[in-house]
């Protein structure tokens, strides 16, 4: 069973809105052997210009606020990744829809909170 893994992805339909910009996304995919790779797409709410977004590193360039929008992707990516992690170390693997149940569900049960 492969691990779910995370990039970003600018642009994922090909279309600007109205003011030339594009939406940043996170993307988690799961390879699998007999259906083919699942993907996830994750709003990271970050729209950019094309001349904004450097494809191949994969980080917000020429923009006043680069740093600041580089740290929130960052720190998204980060956050769905311990998820994984926490999702794996409960039950022992994670899939892309127990990804998603947990993205929803941020509230603790009575039994996980003691």
């Amino acid at each position: 069973m492969g691990n779910i893994r995370f990039f970003f992805n600018y642009n994922r339909t090909n279309k600007l809105n109205k003011q030339g910009e594009a939406l940043v996304q996170l993307v988690a995919y799961k390879q699998r052997s007999q259906s083919g790779t699942k993907y996830k797409y994750i709003s990271t709410g970050i729209y950019l210009t094309p001349e904004q977004w450097d494809k191949e590193n994969s980080r917000v360039i020429n923009h006043p606020t680069e740093g600041q929008l580089n740290f929130s992707l960052y720190d998204k990516r980060t956050a769905y990744e311990k998820k994984v992690i926490d999702i794996v170390n409960k039950q022992g693997f994670c899939d892309l829809k127990d990804l998603e149940r947990s993205s929803t569900n941020n509230l603790l049960s009575f039994i996980e909170f003691f």
